[in-house]
């Protein structure tokens, strides 16, 4: 909570319209959580090239999924990455979970990793360089 409030004092200080997003949903979650209006604040897209998806789907096809961002609290998904593949191989569906990415949620991830023994199936992949992105 500290770090929220102190991450809007800093937001005020500098001016809104200083502020730079990653995308649309990013600002309008931060503008509906502090109440203000943030359409002045630009957007900065990451600079990824999106390319044609090359997958094509078999009867063999196994799903795997893969996660990409900082292990923090507000990404929180990834700590129940373990319990959605314990339960999908559970109703048969064979599936794999990578996770890219750092931070304080990685102990946490590792533990939930362990709890649900899905050790061959959740794997944790350390940083994911932008430049890796489209090629990874």
């Amino acid at each position: 909570m500290d770090r929220v409030l102190l991450n809007h004092g800093v937001a005020r200080a500098i001016g809104y319209s200083h502020l730079f997003f990653m995308n649309e949903e990013c600002r309008t979650s931060h503008a509906k959580h502090w109440d203000v209006d943030l359409d002045g604040s630009p957007i900065a897209t990451l600079p990824i090239d999106v390319a044609k998806n090359a997958w094509v789907a078999n009867a063999r096809s196994q799903l795997h999924i893969v996660s990409v961002g900082r292990l923090v609290n507000f990404k929180a998904y990834n700590l129940g990455a373990p319990r959605i593949v314990a339960a999908l191989r559970e109703r048969g569906v064979p599936v794999t979970w990578d996770i890219y990415g750092a931070g304080p949620l990685l102990g946490e991830i590792e533990e939930e990793i362990e709890r649900f023994q899905v050790n061959d199936a959740v794997h944790l992949k350390g940083e994911l360089a932008y430049t890796d992105f489209q090629t990874t």
